[in-house]
């Protein structure tokens, strides 16, 4: 197992995504946003007879009554049941009166419009599944979970090659991809999935290069790295800051002057891309009123200004958040939190796991990294301050003094490099790693079914 830990965490992460996929409520309303990615995945499928169905329109106009009985608790396996039988009765019956369609899909719920951004790339791996499901007649159910596990396999197939390039930090990386909250959003109609492979498995083109400093960087390696960050950072361009310790390769990495040009050329290359699709879309146009979901007094351009104009108070308000944000106490909003099912309550063991194997699960020999770990924690530390600041922007009343909507599974996809950057090479392990991996991947699983278990299964 220590050998094989992408083996190891494949298995351990198709059993508990299955189990939540085929267990969990098959519904819209039971993880983060889920009615919206599933409305988008949904309008790449009909894009190809601009029509929809019935039972698909059905389950995301009954999503405020859905989600409250996930939130309140107030459901039953009978009433999940019943509500399912009546999608696939809606399902079948379009099928046998040779009608597929509700109606054209500029009168729908569901529309074009939802596939306004870049981040529909992220749904092509459900979208082609559901075509696949729906080609072979399935049942709505059906289809609607084959479109979940896509995702699932997706996550661990990107995951599982990120492990296998790394020489050690195997079990480090394991452990938070297998989180709660991470295998919840890699079971559930989300994008955050992609935004986490992606960007994890950039990071192993990264670390896996540093770790083997008699090898020299090859242009293969340069693309998948730039290209897994490129992909990963689509759906959520704030993350383009992790694109920041790439420009600190030592230079014996590369074989020559020309190659480092070619890098460094390369790098500042695709920052000048997302600059001009993402940014400057936004200084020319405006940020607008911003989410107003937030509640009143959202306007996204006022907020700027008051900014900009009181920018020490900000600073103050930045620093005050960001303290309680990265505490903690607040572990469990990033490693137990499932959604609207709840929060578990094993979030502090996890972290301590986390702790524990970031440490253990090193290179005996020791390296002088403190570039790396500058890097990595100025990387971490802007991130965190420019997602606060996107969100008390776009989601916050303008000079509120309370910031919302900035919840904590925003860190998953910096939580990895972080931790790496914290553990200590030089370490000699006297025990045996296969019994770490089996210990370390055990005691996740076990947080996840309990929690799991206590927060939807013991209320059915």
């Amino acid at each position: 197992m220590a050998e094989k830990t992408e083996g190891a965490f494949a298995v351990t992460a198709l059993i508990l995504g299955l189990t939540f996929i085929l267990s969990s409520p098959r519904i819209v309303g039971v993880c983060w946003d889920d009615e919206t990615h599933f409305v988008r995945t949904i309008s790449i499928v009909s894009m190809f007879d601009s029509v929809k169905y019935e039972a698909e329109n059905k389950l995301v106009e009954d999503f405020p009554q859905l989600n409250q009985q996930i939130t309140d608790k107030t459901y039953s396996y009978e009433s999940l049941r019943e509500y399912s039988q009546t999608l696939d009765g809606l399902y079948d019956r379009a099928h046998a009166d040779n009608q597929e369609v509700l109606r054209p899909y500029d009168e729908a719920t569901i529309g074009y419009k939802s596939l306004g951004g870049i981040y529909s790339i992220a749904y092509i791996v459900p979208a082609i599944a559901i075509i696949i499901g729906k080609g072979l007649h399935l049942s709505f159910a059906h289809v609607f979970l084959l479109g979940k596990i896509s995702i699932l396999l997706a996550y661990t197939m990107i995951i599982y090659y990120a492990i296998k390039r790394l020489r050690y930090g195997k079990i480090l990386m394991s452990v938070i991809a297998l989180l709660p909250t991470s295998m919840v959003l890699a079971s559930s109609y989300s994008y955050d999935w992609w935004v986490i492979a992606l960007t994890l498995a950039g990071t192993s083109y990264y670390i896996g290069n540093l770790q083997r400093p008699e090898e020299t960087l090859q242009y293969r390696d340069l693309f998948m790295m730039v290209a897994c960050f490129a992909l990963g950072i689509m759906p959520k361009w704030v993350y383009c800051v992790m694109l920041l310790p790439l420009f600190f390769f030592p230079k014996e990495k590369f074989k020559d002057k020309r190659q480092r040009g070619v890098w460094y050329a390369f790098l500042i290359g695709g920052m000048a891309i997302i600059f001009f699709l993402f940014v400057l879309p936004v200084l020319h146009h405006g940020l607008g009123m911003g989410d107003t979901r937030g509640g009143e007094g959202i306007n996204a351009s006022e907020q700027l200004w008051w900014i900009l104009q009181l920018p020490g108070s900000y600073l103050q308000k930045l620093i005050g958040f960001m303290a309680g944000y990265l505490g903690f106490n607040v572990a469990p909003l990033y490693t137990t939190n499932m959604g609207y099912l709840g929060q578990g309550d094993y979030g502090i063991l996890l972290l301590i796991l986390i702790a524990v194997i970031l440490y253990l699960d090193r290179g005996e020999e020791k390296r002088k990294v403190t570039w790396l770990r500058i890097s990595q924690w100025a990387t971490f530390l802007i991130l965190v301050a420019v997602i606060v600041t996107v969100f008390y922007l776009v989601y916050t009343p303008v000079g509120g003094q309370v910031l919302q909507g900035c919840q904590g599974r925003y860190l998953l996809p910096v939580l990895f490099p972080l931790a790496y950057s914290l553990g200590i090479d030089g370490i000699s392990i006297k025990f045996d790693k296969n019994h770490m991996v089996m210990a370390a991947l055990g005691l996740i699983s076990l947080v996840f079914l309990l929690d799991y278990y206590t927060l939807y299964i013991s209320y059915l």
